[in-house]
């Protein structure tokens, strides 16, 4: 996340007063440990990248770069990201304005140009408020032209008429579609009339077509050829007056003897036979009669002459019009009977559970079960429909996908869904990829941890363009691993949930870019981040139970609004320094309902609200051995802290710190010290 450096606060605290510029020069991209919120430089700056173009949607300002890695002679992994502005102070001197820190196994690999040529696109936000005073130093060597620059152009292109390029007289059809037109005029008074040999029969002189002269001349030549050809051609009446014996024909009236018939076949109406073997034409029956046979086993056909028996098999398939079945085996016969396998509804089953074919629609064998189910996803029709799976174990070594919008996958019994190692990456996982997708009634079992790896089971819209709208997830259980909808999207709701075991590791639940989610009655146990969200918008989270977390019961960030927090019930008492609820960058809270507990052995404060404008936290309930404050805010605006049972060490005033903060509100809360006897 890239934040402002004190240096860039400054600047940007100058600019809004109109008494400075802000002047982005570049963006530069390192390798060294977390210079944090004091930088004033990358602790190892190995790429310096200008900026090809900048927009501002306020509050942020957005930079864009192109980076190609022709130049870079090693790899590395990109820990630090620091955007640079112009030193007002100092023209032509640059100075570290935001700076960004990402730990070493999350950052992203930027390959040498010996392993890998690459031209990457950055598009990088930072924030700058109201500020108008802002502009970028373009480096010329990296501008590509904007999709608005290629509309222009394409409407350019779109207005390019024939008269402009001098095809105004070209007709605009292709050569066989041209209507060529010509005047029709009379061969026959063109040209003078003669008699030939045969008096009284008129004859005309066709022209004959002429190199160099127009079109309109030589059709007009056909036409009148082609209709008198046609007319030629039409009669019957002997138009050149031909007589038989000039052409070798016999005269009209003839006869022949019998023994003229030297050729040919006599019918048997001239007392012939009507062939040439003198075979009779028809019989009335057989001399000896046969039995002629039907074989329902075979498909040969047998030849019948009247010599002998015939047994003749069948073939092709008998019609239910005709007592038949109309299929060609049982099983199309059973799919049929049941509406077949692209029905709205699939079964899958798997035989390490007892289950047999005739029980499912799709049968599993315990190995990469995921083959299966991801062949019964790709048979639902287009409209989506409900996967079901009966009770077993089933183990997932890839990746199944819901591509199709309104499907469903639901548990019916003990279903188990071992998660496995998958190539390179942590784990195999769910992919959804269209709206309105549902998941209820499985138990998630994801790979073991080591170590601070994310064991992601059901990933929301991270593989599609498109965001992904309306997920359900609802009374399922995670362990060793979490729910991850970074992909965006709107309408989602998690829901009467147990996600547990993660060993401090893994997260639990994590939104990004979503809105209207609604996070309700699940229990979660053990995660290092219980629930995540960033840039999240009208997010609920209500009546959740959270315990044994590592770093954050709730962790909102990344200018997040509109958040509700109510009726939650979050206790820890994890050593090191955890929170129940950490809020930062974010705006329009309300904070009511809550037990917030910390005791034996959690040393940190339960609350933090850091940078976040019109915020509400009453009504709570927060409870800490650990000092004599239970939360903290600091930099915020605009905030009302009232009606909270606050308990903590001996010593307890108010029960927060505070700094920074403008026009919040801490009054009317009921203030006491912890006492352990009194715990039940």
């Amino acid at each position: 996340m890239i934040q402002l450096t004190a240096a860039g606060r400054e600047l940007l605290l100058r600019a809004l007063s109109n008494t400075a510029t802000i002047n982005f020069l570049d963006v530069q991209f390192g390798n060294g440990s977390n210079a944090g919120a004091s930088a004033s430089a990358l602790n190892n700056p190995l790429l310096t990248i200008g900026i090809s173009r900048m927009t501002i949607d306020t509050p942020f300002v957005t930079l864009y770069t192109v980076f190609q890695n022709n130049t870079l002679a090693s790899g590395f992994r990109r820990t630090e990201t620091g955007v640079r502005a112009e030193d007002p102070d100092h023209p032509g001197t640059a100075m570290l304005f935001a700076y960004g820190y990402t730990a070493p196994e999350s950052a992203e690999y930027i390959p040498a140009d010996s392993e890998d040529g690459i031209e990457s696109l950055y598009n990088i936000e930072v924030y700058i408020g109201d500020a108008e005073n802002v502009t970028a130093s373009i480096s010329e060597s990296v501008i590509y032209a904007t999709k608005e620059e290629l509309e222009a152009l394409q409407s350019e292109v779109d207005n390019i008429s024939k008269d402009s390029i001098g095809l105004g007289n070209v007709p605009n059809v292709s050569t066989n579609d041209q209507t060529p037109t010509y005047p029709e005029y009379t061969q026959w008074n063109t040209f003078p009339a003669y008699y030939g040999d045969h008096t009284g029969q008129y004859y005309t002189k066709l022209d004959h077509l002429v190199s160099g002269e127009t079109l309109e001349e030589s059709m007009s030549k056909l036409q009148a050829a082609v209709k008198y050809l046609i007319d030629h051609l039409g009669r019957y009446d002997n138009p050149h007056l031909a007589t038989y014996s000039q052409v070798g024909a016999a005269a009209a009236s003839h006869q022949h003897s019998a023994n003229d018939v030297i050729s040919g076949v006599l019918g048997v109406a001239r007392g012939g036979t009507g062939n040439q073997d003198g075979t009779a034409s028809k019989a009335t029956k057989l001399a000896t009669a046969r039995t002629l046979k039907v074989n329902l086993e075979s498909t040969s056909g047998a030849s019948f002459d009247g010599s002998a028996a015939a047994n003749i098999g069948v073939e092709g398939v008998l019609p239910a019009s005709h007592g038949g079945t109309g299929f060609s085996s049982l099983d199309d016969l059973k799919n049929a009977i049941a509406g077949g396998t692209r029905c709205a509804r699939i079964v899958i089953g798997t035989s390490t559970a007892g289950w047999v074919a005739k029980d499912c629609d799709y049968l599993c064998d315990g190995t990469a079960d995921n083959v299966e189910i991801q062949a019964a996803l790709d048979a639902l029709p287009s409209t989506g429909g409900r996967i079901i799976l009966l009770d077993g174990t089933y183990n997932i070594a890839g990746r199944p996908t819901l591509s199709k919008a309104h499907t469903e996958i639901i548990g019916v019994g003990n279903v188990k869904l071992n998660f496995q190692k998958y190539g390179d990456d942590i784990s195999s996982f769910f992919q959804v990829n269209a709206d309105d997708c549902g998941m209820s009634g499985l138990y998630l079992l994801g790979p073991s941890t080591t170590g601070y790896e994310t064991n992601t089971l059901v990933a929301v819209g991270w593989y599609v363009s498109n965001k992904v709208n309306r997920f359900n997830f609802q009374g399922n259980t995670i362990e060793h691993g979490d729910i991850d909808l970074r992909g965006g999207g709107a309408g989602h709701t998690i829901t009467g949930n147990r996600i547990g075991k993660n060993n401090g590791y893994t997260s639990g639940i994590y939104l990004g870019n979503c809105t209207d989610v609604i996070i309700s009655g699940n229990h979660l146990d053990g995660p290092y981040y219980a629930i995540q969200a960033s840039g999240v918008k009208q997010c609920t989270i209500a009546n959740n139970v959270i315990i044994n977390y590592q770093e954050a019961a709730i962790h909102i960030h990344s200018h997040s609004r509109g958040i509700t927090i109510t009726g939650n019930y979050i206790f820890s008492n994890k050593g090191g320094n955890v929170q129940a609820l950490d809020i930062d960058y974010t705006n329009h809270a309300v904070i009511t309902g809550n037990y917030f507990g910390g005791v034996e052995g959690a040393d940190g404060l339960l609350v933090l609200i850091d940078d976040c404008d019109n915020f509400i936290l009453v009504g709570n309930t927060m409870l800490s051995d650990y000092s004599t404050s239970v939360g903290r805010i600091k930099n915020c605006n605009k905030g009302i802290v009232r009606m909270n049972d606050i308990v903590a060490a001996a010593g307890v005033s108010s029960g927060f710190t505070t700094s920074g903060n403008t026009l919040v509100t801490i009054s009317d809360n009921l203030i006491s010290e912890y006492n352990s006897s009194s715990d039940i």
